[in-house]
């Protein structure tokens, strides 16, 4: 799995009793995650987690590098989860599935819903893989969701069926990461990653203190939500992920309060 990456991951192979092995998810431009797994890959592994666009970080894992993990992975003993659940909000760098380049019964698409149409909370998900694999993963998702509730199913045909609705995230996210971006470019004791998709920023914080003391610090004196990356993996210790997903005028009040925190420091 991917460090940093999505909490549930790891929770969730803890649950089912596996070994986990973590590479690099790239925190800067000399960093590549096809290498890390390569430099970590064992005999024994039996699932690998590809998140692109990723959360925290907003990382989309550039097309080279997707083909050589694709090439390093397709002999292999080895189903590949492509989380994609973010790949409609992608801004100047291309998004490539690895599934373009791995035969459907080694890999599994995740998506849905919830992030390219606003949908979070609707809990509709989808994922794309070969018969064989679908027949084995409904065995255990009908005991664990039964089905979709029915008004989301409706919601999410109306929403997949208008093709005017395809930027409808990714319009607004993408106005409110340049507001963001913009407004914390210029405070020294940051450092921000700019993300190529997703709406997080990840900002290294490392100049004041770990990513924990300064998410709750800003929790108690700005009264700003903040998540400390280390939620996120080992490599998450010193930043803080921010969300942008917010009505502007809420994102504006945020902004001004971490500017506040920040400027003061």
């Amino acid at each position: 799995i991917p460090d940093p990456g999505y909490p549930a991951y790891e929770y969730v192979a803890k649950m089912l009793g596996a070994e986990i092995v973590k590479y690099k998810s790239a925190l800067n431009p000399f960093e590549s995650e096809y290498e890390s797994i390569k430099e970590i890959y064992k005999e024994n592994v039996k699932v690998v987690i590809i998140n692109s666009p990723a959360n925290p970080t907003g990382r989309v894992i550039p097309v080279n590098n997707i083909i050589k993990i694709a090439d390093f992975l397709r002999d292999r003993d080895v189903l590949v989860i492509a989380d994609e659940i973010y790949s409609g909000i992608v801004y100047e760098r291309r998004f490539t599935s690895i599934a373009d380049f791995l035969p459907l019964d080694k890999c599994a698409v995740i998506s849905g819903a919830s992030k390219s149409y606003g949908m979070t909370g609707w809990r509709i998900g989808w994922t794309i893989s070969s018969k064989g694999n679908v027949t084995e993963f409904n065995k255990s998702h009908m005991y664990a969701v039964s089905c979709a509730p029915s008004v989301s199913q409706y919601a999410a045909l109306e929403a997949l069926s208008d093709r005017s609705l395809d930027t409808y995230a990714l319009d607004a996210m993408k106005s409110n990461m340049k507001s963001a971006i913009s407004a914390l470019s210029d405070i020294n004791s940051i450092r921000i990653i700019p993300p190529d998709g997703a709406f997080f920023l990840f900002v290294d914080v490392s100049k004041i203190a770990d990513g924990k003391e300064v998410a709750y610090d800003l929790l108690e004196k700005e009264k700003v939500i903040t998540v400390p990356g280390i939620g996120f993996g080992d490599r998450g210790k010193n930043y803080i992920r921010i969300s942008v997903g917010m009505e502007p005028h809420l994102l504006e009040e945020g902004l001004k309060r971490l500017k506040h925190y920040f400027s003061s420091i």
